[in-house]
């Protein structure tokens, strides 16, 4: 079993195809630690995502009791939002669209709702109150929302491990690939488990 973020990432983890499945049982899940599920919402999953949330299911079958906290992010499009006004983006902007996936619903998350692309201040004050230092993340969009959130953890001084199996992006592929590496850089090669 593999019991560096290296040896995972040389390991199944890194799996060979977006449609293989990962074993999750391999990831060595750092005592004391939580797990973030970024936006995976109905509203995200498309069939650009459909991958990510599946193996976002797995891992949380697998895994969800070996977190001391699960927090979920939910973005819901306000009214006055830029995403609105600027992008012309007006979807998720409540129910059914903005429900959790029933995977990440189904393990009892602290819920945190949002307007933006991060949480970040929210998530490490509520880290914080649990004595949390480190955080796997994990969710959809890779080259928004979960990276966002990232950085903002890791700029807070977070130990910061991103799960980018259980991530993807509707922009796609190309857009997840980017992020991943971007993820790479911003938090470093070693702390990004996956493809």
């Amino acid at each position: 079993m593999p019991t560096t973020p290296d040896e995972v990432e040389r390991g199944s983890l890194a799996g060979p195809a977006p449609c293989t499945a990962v074993n999750w049982e391999r990831l060595d899940v750092e005592p004391g630690s939580a797990l973030l599920v970024v936006d995976a919402q109905h509203g995200f999953r498309t069939a650009d995502t459909r991958h990510g949330a599946d193996e976002l299911e797995r891992l949380l079958a697998a895994r969800a009791p070996d977190f001391s906290l699960i927090i979920a992010t939910q973005f819901v499009n306000a009214p006055d939002s830029l995403f609105r006004s600027l992008i012309g983006w007006d979807e998720l902007t409540g129910p059914p669209e903005t429900d959790l996936l029933p995977a990440v619903a189904g393990v009892d998350p602290v819920v945190i709702t949002k307007n933006g692309y991060g949480a970040g201040q929210q998530i490490g004050t509520l880290l914080a109150e649990h004595h949390i230092s480190t955080v796997y993340v994990c969710g959809i969009d890779t080259d928004v929302c979960v990276l966002h959130n990232a950085a903002q953890l890791f700029d807070a001084g977070f130990t910061v491990i991103a799960l980018t199996d259980a991530c993807a992006s509707t922009g796609g592929e190309s857009a997840h690939t980017a992020a991943v590496a971007v993820l790479r850089r911003t938090i470093g090669d070693q702390q990004v488990l996956g493809r």
